[in-house]
């Protein structure tokens, strides 16, 4: 699929249209939680759910986190076969993503084969394991990821994220697959071999400090001051 019109002005009618036809493949191909898909943008990074008309303004506006031309988390890895569609009992948007990111973080590893092998297993259960019995919207590997993620852009403490783990698993129904505490959600994002980089992005949203901008004081866009 031609991805060209992602480098455009975001004030281009192509940028417009693509955005667009973005949302169309998205919300064609994987299972929307409540009428949402995980947002691509810089800032939500596909960590947040959302609209369809608040992911549009958010593309527009901000544009597309770094480097996201494989649209996996939205289903391009599977939109080739009959995988999904809305009649599927699986958990849909979280195991269409959550399948094709294990897979690619396992295929780029060199190591222990035989281990390789096994946490491979491992995480592609997780992946496609729900949250809970009868639960369609998230997996237990995409709830963690989707969990930790906002918990490293809210800034929240260790101590409060545990006591949001302790009541979640005190109102979800029985089965539930949450990891106990930090420590062993730290283990499993470690395991994946997933990093958290807090990047500095102009106040008017023109740019980010990134790779060969990251020294950079002023914006280059609006020169405003970092």
């Amino acid at each position: 699929m031609d991805k060209e019109w992602m480098c455009n002005s975001r004030e281009s009618e192509t940028y417009v249209v693509g955005v667009d036809m973005f949302l169309n493949f998205a919300f064609r191909n994987v299972v929307t939680r409540w009428g949402e898909i995980l947002c691509p943008c810089k800032d939500c990074v596909n960590g947040m759910f959302q609209s369809r008309i608040v992911c549009r303004d958010h593309l527009i506006i901000k544009g597309f986190m770094p480097n996201y031309t494989v649209w996996r988390v939205h289903g391009e890895a599977l939109a080739s076969s009959s995988v999904q569609n809305e009649n599927d009992n699986e958990p849909g948007v979280a195991s269409a993503g959550m399948h094709g990111m294990v897979n690619d973080i396992f295929v780029s590893r060199s190591g222990d084969q035989s281990v390789q092998v096994a946490n491979f297993y491992k995480y592609m259960n997780d992946a496609g394991r729900p949250l809970y019995p009868e639960c369609k919207t998230e997996t237990k590997l995409s709830f963690v990821v989707w969990l930790f993620n906002l918990k490293c852009m809210s800034k929240w403490t260790d101590k409060s994220f545990n006591l949001l783990l302790g009541k979640l698993k005190q109102i979800l129904p029985d089965g539930k697959t949450l990891p106990a505490n930090l420590y062993e959600t730290k283990k499993m994002i470690g395991d994946l071999g997933f990093s958290y980089e807090k990047i500095d992005a102009c106040p008017n949203d023109c740019m980010l400090y990134w790779r060969e901008d990251s020294k950079l004081d002023l914006c280059k866009v609006c020169n405003k001051s970092r």
